[in-house]
């Protein structure tokens, strides 16, 4: 084994931990799947439970598209010193349909995405850089009409301590934990065994990864998603204001399995406990001040489930016939 070889496990297990089988909704969340070519396609529900201090009851399902498109091929030059690189175009969009029970008139519906630009970079050290900026969104099916923008930027890197174990550090411009925010990311990947693998990404997810066969795995995470969306005023909440916000963030522990059916189609399912532990309606973009309702919900049963479409070669490819 080559000095630094363990990068590329360490790169493979952020695609699954952080991407693979994770988000709730599509967003700007911390989305390392985003750099390899590949579709996915999903579906997911989690039970409508009571709010622990508002009267009424919140649950809501969701589909979602995420597609990555190389943008020209992998650049390989290991006389440099950045070794290989390569760029892509990224999408997310997502549709849920939230059952809100305190809410009089017809349900909203709430759609999200992100469209960036991306690369990721492999140093002569066998480090991996990861850059990402767009734009991300987050409306309602009225403000959508109107929609508007939000910074969206992610930079993450590896450092490789000892043959087993992987430095993770960077940070992301997101609105993962319902309001804008830039944070730092740090972790670790811990590679335990050939069959498993630990990574920590604080303050995003913890997961641990059992790889039973070449093609079935078993992930565990424990994590936080969310988003702040516009929302429209119908009379519902007493301003004069048409758009009011709404933050939604919530605590995830799931178990998940996936199914590599072929060289390019994998197929996942995801089950588990999620809980709305921050609900806010506010007149404030920033959802800190001027709350029309903040309030939190029982735990809640969750399902997902998808399939990834994988076409192309990345720069892990590359790298790993070297």
């Amino acid at each position: 084994m080559r000095p630094g070889r363990q990068a590329g496990p360490c790169f493979v297990a952020l695609l699954l931990a952080l991407g693979g089988v994770t988000t709730a909704r599509a967003q700007e969340d911390i989305d390392l799947r985003f750099f390899r070519p590949q579709v996915t396609v999903s579906g997911d529900t989690f039970q409508d439970k009571p709010f622990d201090h508002t009267s009424g009851e919140y649950g809501s399902g969701s589909v979602s598209l995420f597609a990555n498109l190389p943008l020209g091929r992998t650049h390989v030059r290991w006389d440099r010193k950045y070794r290989a690189s390569q760029f892509f175009a990224h999408v997310a969009a997502s549709s849920a349909s939230p059952d809100i029970t305190f809410l009089a008139g017809q349900q909203h519906r709430l759609y999200s995405g992100v469209l960036a630009a991306s690369g990721v970079w492999l140093s002569r050290a066998n480090n991996l850089y990861v850059a990402s900026a767009g734009e991300s969104f987050a409306e309602d099916d009225r403000t959508i009409h109107d929609l508007q923008g939000r910074f969206y930027a992610l930079g993450l890197a590896t450092h490789r301590i000892r043959d087993w174990i992987t430095l993770i550090y960077g940070g992301a411009a997101t609105y993962e934990f319902g309001r804008g925010l830039a944070v730092p990311v740090v972790g670790v990947y811990w590679w335990i065994n050939p069959k498993w693998s630990l990574l920590g990404a604080l303050p995003f997810s913890v997961a641990g990864t059992y790889h039973a066969t070449d093609r079935l795995s078993v992930l565990m995470r424990l994590g936080f998603t969310g988003n702040r969306y516009r929302y429209a005023n119908e009379g519902q909440f007493p301003t004069a204001n048409d758009v009011v916000f709404l933050s939604i963030l919530q605590s995830q522990a799931t178990g998940a399995v996936e199914w590599t059916a072929s060289k390019d189609v994998s197929l996942f399912a995801e089950a588990g406990v999620v809980r709305t532990i921050r609900f806010v309606f506010s007149e404030d973009a920033d959802v800190r001040s001027d709350k029309f309702v903040d309030d939190s919900t029982l735990p809640s049963g969750y399902l997902k489930a998808g399939a990834r479409f994988t076409f192309g070669k990345s720069l892990l490819d590359e790298w790993k016939k070297k």
